[in-house]
């Protein structure tokens, strides 16, 4: 199998395993607070200011600095959101003894 082939594989798994690791995260969230409506509203509004942004950072860019750039976000994103809420010395994946207040229990 040519090795593009195999790139585009395990770049379509890992989005859609992402994906499927995020949504119980994201529902947990929304069900602890009651707030599925607002939760969908945020999300739609969010999309509808950061399209347009995004589309003319496409129009201006090459496609590897688009990939790099769009890479170096989330990470950064993850980085300073996990530092911010004090979750980056959890003694264990998931337990109720957590510090975290936006990381959902699941009956924990």
């Amino acid at each position: 199998m040519p090795a593009r082939v195999l790139l585009s594989w395990a770049w379509f798994f890992l989005v859609l395993l992402s994906y499927y690791v995020l949504k119980p995260l994201r529902d947990g969230l929304a069900t602890e607070n009651q707030s599925f409506g607002l939760l969908y509203l945020g999300t739609f509004l969010t999309s509808c200011v950061a399209l347009p942004l995004y589309w003319r950072i496409v129009a201006a860019t090459s496609r590897w600095q688009l990939v790099a750039g769009v890479h170096q976000f989330f990470v950064v994103w993850l980085v300073v959101s996990v530092k911010n809420h004090g979750c980056a010395t959890r003694s264990s994946f998931g337990s109720a003894s957590s510090t975290c207040t936006w990381w959902p229990s699941f009956g924990a």
